[in-house]
């Protein structure tokens, strides 16, 4: 295990190899759909009517999703990274941008405060006064034009590798001025393009600001001192960028890894311990009227989740009764490889090996990605879905330019996510010029069937929404019809 400066703590966590799937587990994925149809989509009635207002019967229709309302995303550092290397404009960045718009509809936008040693991630303030926003400000650009759900990660994080060492100078107080400041900049210069943000990240395993100087990981602050300082940011916040959503971002509440790290005090540090701490410390938050919007549950520790287990943790930390947001998720080659030997992968030449037996790896890993992903969607108290490091994972880049393959893991979750979480279909009114269907909840055009992979002609855009009648009457001239 690393400490200090830069450490991964949280890789302690993580553990090897997948388990069979518990019989309860089987009941959940039996009926997943079931829920899917129930919390994913709702009931829609189409009228068409004549110039004089009368229904039109037997009009065949094309109906086409546009979009979706749940956000599946990813996190951006590899643009950023290309943007600050001034490689924006390169075909690698091109093709990036153009495989990550095909797939998923929400990106990630990274703002550290500063990001050491080892990953050079996006960086807003590593040296004091000197504020570089411009590439975080690109990535944004570009998602917003693409129409994406944008998320900034993180407002305030108090680890050493992400809190300057500059503002170490300053007593405790002074510092928190320093963070309002940054926090309240951050909003002000994002403004509705970033509409979401990661308010507060990793409080349950680190010290509160003033205990920086002290912390020695797991550190495990008092419940009322993280809901003191949590409750101050949002206060910020809210009173910078009301309309925004802030979301409670943590680690370590779903699973233990091999062997549960302990606090100074000799405490075991559990999932189960962890759930109930994040639950306490809503109830403070609660009772200060100053609750997140959201509560992030970064899934990318642990090994391999039984369907049941994972239906179980959003139960229990829906009772805060805010939503949940799964955040930085990932699995990582290593739980699907098989134990035998070292063989040259897809990129040979590049440093990069993989286990023997890569495709079939792959594909296990695609098939269990599918699978949490199913389970979430199915959730109600579930609103959305963010990967961390889906595009440099999924895809198989060649090491220096825009060459590509896209692997099975970023097939399965474009198919999952662009076809069967799609509701595109051709109906035909009846005899009262109406036609009824369930669909997900997004954007849709409808127009006159015709035949084509293209938008029909004269197409009437409408939405359908949670907890709505979702009854739309279109004039027959406006889709074509005399």
């Amino acid at each position: 295990m690393r400490t200090g400066n830069g450490g991964e703590e949280w890789a302690a966590l993580d553990a090897g190899g997948a388990g069979d799937i518990s019989e309860a587990g089987r009941e959940v994925l039996a009926t997943a759909h079931e829920r899917i149809v129930q919390h994913r989509k709702s009931d829609v009635l189409l009228r068409i009517t004549d110039s004089s207002g009368n229904p039109k019967p037997g009009v065949s229709l094309a109906v086409k999703q546009l979009t979706h309302d749940f956000p599946v995303g990813d996190q951006t550092d590899p643009l950023d990274g290309m943007i600050r290397s001034g490689l924006g404009d390169s075909d690698r960045a091109m093709f990036w941008k153009r495989r990550f718009v095909e797939c998923l509809n929400s990106a990630t936008a990274l703002c550290y405060w500063t990001e050491r040693p080892e990953h050079d991630m996006s960086k807003t303030e590593d040296r004091q006064g000197d504020l570089r926003l411009s590439h975080m400000r690109s990535v944004v650009q570009w998602a917003a034009s693409e129409k994406l759900n944008v998320k900034g990660h993180p407002l305030f994080w108090s680890i050493p590798k992400c809190w300057p060492a500059w503002l170490m100078r300053y007593d405790a107080e002074t510092q928190m001025k320093f963070a309002e400041v940054r926090i309240r900049s951050l909003l002000a210069a994002f403004g509705k393009q970033v509409s979401t943000w990661d308010l507060v990240n990793e409080a349950l395993w680190e010290p509160a600001p003033e205990n920086l100087a002290s912390r020695e990981w797991p550190h495990l602050e008092p419940v009322s001192r993280i809901a003191a300082y949590v409750s101050r940011v949002l206060a910020w916040c809210r009173e910078e960028a009301p309309g925004n959503t802030f979301v409670l971002n943590d680690y370590g509440m779903e699973q233990d890894g091999p062997q549960p790290p302990r606090a100074s005090d000799g405490t075991e540090v559990t999932a189960t311990l962890q759930r109930r701490r994040m639950l306490e410390v809503l109830n403070e938050l609660d009772r200060a009227q100053l609750m997140p919007d959201a509560l992030g549950l970064q899934s990318h520790t642990g090994g391999l989740m039984d369907p049941a287990e994972q239906m179980a943790v959003y139960d229990e930390l829906s009772q805060a009764g805010i939503p949940l947001h799964i955040t930085e998720f990932w699995a990582r080659r290593d739980l699907f490889a098989r134990p035998d030997a070292m063989v040259a992968g897809p990129e040979a030449g590049s440093g990069k090996r993989y286990m023997s037996g890569y495709d079939e790896t792959e594909e296990a890993r695609a098939a269990y990605i599918v699978r949490y992903l199913t389970v979430a969607f199915s959730h109600p108290a579930v609103e959305a879905f963010s990967f961390w490091g889906f595009m440099s994972d999924a895809i198989d880049w060649s090491e220096r330019n825009a060459s590509h393959s896209l692997g099975p893991v970023y097939r399965a979750v474009q198919a999952l996510l662009n076809e069967q979480w799609r509701s595109n279909l051709e109906v035909r009114t009846d005899e009262h010029g109406c036609v009824q269907f369930r669909a997900f909840h997004g954007t849709y055009e409808v127009g006159l069937a015709k035949g084509s992979d293209g938008p029909p002609p004269g197409a009437v855009r409408f939405r359908v929404a949670a907890n709505a009648t979702n009854e739309i009457g279109i004039a027959g001239r406006r889709i074509g019809l005399s």
